[in-house]
């Protein structure tokens, strides 16, 4: 029996016993390093979040860090998208964007809209996009 065959009837020992075939996926995400969210990545990585921090430390928290939930606005903004709902989406579903999020829990539209809302936040957010612009 050659090694191909082995498999195969492996594949269909585990469909007869489960009943459900199952497939060994890579999920680890690559992203070209030329890709520009990914460049836009590198560079927000950069940035002084210390203004940030000390704003949300006040907040109820979300599961997802401020840090990355800012990278995934910025990055939004840059493909034009601009709703929430809209940025869940490609949170959801976009590679880049599940690369961004680095393995923490999609946020969903209310708690961006809340994040990007909040009032105590906005002097920082003006910080941060200083100096992203500065570094540009």
């Amino acid at each position: 029996m050659n090694r191909k065959t082995q498999k195969q009837e492996q594949y269909i020992e585990i469909l007869e016993k489960s009943q459900q075939l199952k497939f060994r996926m890579p999920t680890e995400i690559r992203i070209p390093k030329h890709n520009a969210l990914y460049q836009a990545s590198i560079q927000l990585e950069e940035l002084d979040y210390t203004k940030l921090y000390s704003a949300y430390s006040g907040i109820r928290k979300s599961q997802i860090e401020p840090r990355v939930l800012f990278k995934v606005l910025v990055c939004a903004y840059m493909k034009g998208v601009y709703s929430s709902r809209k940025i869940e989406e490609l949170c959801r579903e976009n590679l880049v964007f599940r690369w961004l999020l680095e393995d923490q829990k999609t946020p969903d539209h209310c708690t961006i809209a809340r994040f990007r809302g909040n009032r105590n936040l906005q002097e920082a957010f003006e910080d941060l996009f200083f100096q992203y612009v500065k570094k540009l």
